[in-house]
């Protein structure tokens, strides 16, 4: 295949983006485009090669599973070798959990879809995540699996028949992540389904620019070409974590994509600027840049929690992010890619291994519950909860089974704060006096265990327990009694999860809310 460099200089506009919006910058709020332009080109690059192998009878799914391995393996098991230490020495025992988990979904290519099961992409908690980026790793690893058995086994029937297909795929697959967008975002965004038809784009790349042979810069190329850079630099600047993704929106920057591949020929101005030396620098090491970034940023945010480090240091890591990237790029794939110095059968056999070894590192640390007994001490901050606690209750109903209990200052009046909710509020009850004993003010706690702090609704809890409305007419005893007492501040404290989860498992219907509107007992109901 004919090298392009000006695909290099469009890999730098993909990398870039990604990176700074992963550092935090909101300027580059709609950065995670990136991701989306690397799928198109993608497409683009693969399928172009494999049909000119078909098309000269050379096509052999060894090959080009051999090739994957060579450009991809290598630099991404590099990275999680190196962290694995690094994660021991550093990462809390939820945290190493969690990555043990990624480690053994990262190298059998199904990262995304432990992603789609355990989290959400914009959650805080995914920040902390040293392997979260590999999710588009493994979009791609799907895609390299399916789509040259859908060739080879479609091929017989024609060009025609091939390109109608992918059509299908196409218009099926954008359908379905415009509709999950908006009802399914976890799984619109991770899964490959949603994502098909971004890298069919590439495709159609191929297969248009294999039976095209006039370069030459026209008018209309030049118009094409700039429209299609527009998209891609409005997208980074003009998207945000509120823009559905992927979704109809996406087409924005994937068309983009598309128009860039297929008219910035040469001559045009969108080729001179994405040739660009430095541009071009940056896209041969935009692999293993795009590697390192995530998996720094993940431990220095982990780190600043011990270390108090802060956002100035960002620059540095970022800078650092493209050094790795250029020392992974020129000591570890390019070597890997030589066959003089790893033949097929050895990269095969390292590939294979080491999946394996990681794998079963992986799997160790998440039965392992994250190994709490490590050097680090990740005891979390002690407060004192064992002193005496001077209170005066009153009974909020008539059977006396709600009391406000009012702490601190007991002259102080009105008590400056309430606070309600379920068990978990009483954590909060040692700090608030011991605000409260310094600037002599007092506060109120209205709690009952398995009671959130919400109107109108009620919760599910094991027959018999207690009053099934309990928690229905304690929420508004709350409020009536805050509304009487004039309290201007409120704090809510509750262990909202379990509300949303039910996840007392010897109460398998326990805990879920439901409302008069609605009765059903389920997690989709609540």
């Amino acid at each position: 295949m004919k090298y392009r460099a000006e695909i290099d200089g469009l890999r730098a506009l993909a990398v870039f983006p990604v990176i700074l919006f992963h550092a935090g910058y909101g300027m580059f709020s709609g950065g995670f485009v990136g991701v989306d332009i690397f799928l198109v080109i993608s497409g683009y690059l693969i399928t172009t090669i494999i049909l000119r192998e078909i098309e000269e009878g050379r096509f052999s799914i060894a090959k080009f599973y051999e090739r994957r391995a060579r450009r991809i393996l290598p630099a991404l098991y590099f990275i999680i070798i190196l962290s694995i230490p690094v994660a021991w020495l550093t990462l809390p025992p939820d945290l190493l959990e969690n990555f043990g988990q990624s480690v053994a979904a990262t190298v059998l290519f199904s990262n995304n879809i432990l992603l789609y099961v355990t989290s959400s992409y914009w959650g805080a908690a995914s920040e902390l995540k040293p392997l979260l980026h590999t999710w588009s790793l493994a979009i791609e690893e799907q895609y390299y699996i399916l789509f040259p058995l859908f060739l080879i086994s479609t091929w017989r029937f024609g060009k025609t028949t091939v390109v109608q297909l992918l059509f299908l795929f196409f218009f099926v697959s954008l359908a379905l992540s415009h509709w999950g967008a908006y009802n399914k975002p976890t799984a619109t965004f991770f899964l490959l389904h949603t994502r098909l038809w971004e890298i069919v784009l590439g495709v159609f790349c191929a297969f248009y620019l294999i039976k095209k042979h006039d370069h030459d810069s026209k008018p209309l190329e030049e118009v094409l070409s700039l429209f299609g850079l527009f998209l891609i630099i409005f997208s980074i600047f003009a998207f945000n974590e509120t823009t559905p993704s992927p979704s109809f929106y996406t087409l924005a920057p994937t068309v983009g994509t598309a128009l860039v591949i297929l008219f910035a020929n040469k001559g045009t101005f969108t080729n001179k600027f994405l040739r660009q030396r430095l541009l071009v620098g940056v896209g041969l090491i935009s692999y293993s840049s795009y590697l390192w970034h995530q998996t720094l940023f993940a431990f220095y945010r982990t780190e600043s929690i011990w270390l108090d480090q802060d956002k100035t240091d960002l620059p540095a890591l970022i800078t650092l992010s493209f050094l790795m990237g250029y020392l992974s790029w020129r000591f570890v794939e390019r070597p890997f890619r030589t066959k003089e110095k790893f033949s097929r059968k050895t990269i095969f056999s390292l590939s294979i291994s080491t999946a394996i070894l990681l794998a079963g590192i992986g799997v160790s640390i998440h039965f392992g519950e994250g190994f709490y007994n490590r050097a680090k001490d990740f005891t979390s901050l002690e407060i004192d909860t064992q002193r005496d606690l001077d209170q005066e209750c009153i009974p909020l109903n008539i059977s006396n089974d709600f009391k406000a209990c009012k702490y601190g200052n007991k002259n102080s009046s009105p008590p400056k704060l309430a606070l309600i909710g379920d068990s978990h509020a009483k954590a909060i009850v040692p700090v608030l006096a011991s605000l409260s004993e310094e600037d002599g003010s007092s506060f109120l706690l209205i709690y009952n265990g398995g009671c959130p702090p919400l109107i109108g609704v009620n919760v599910e809890l094991e027959l018999g327990d207690r009053d099934m409305e309990g928690c229905l007419k304690l929420a508004q005893a709350q409020l009536d009694y805050i509304k009487k007492e004039q309290i201007k501040n409120v704090l809510l404290a509750a262990r909202w999860s379990l509300y949303t989860s039910g996840d007392y498992t010897w109460r398998k219907k326990s805990h879920f809310l439901t409302s008069h509107m609605s009765k059903e007992i389920s997690k989709q109901n609540t």
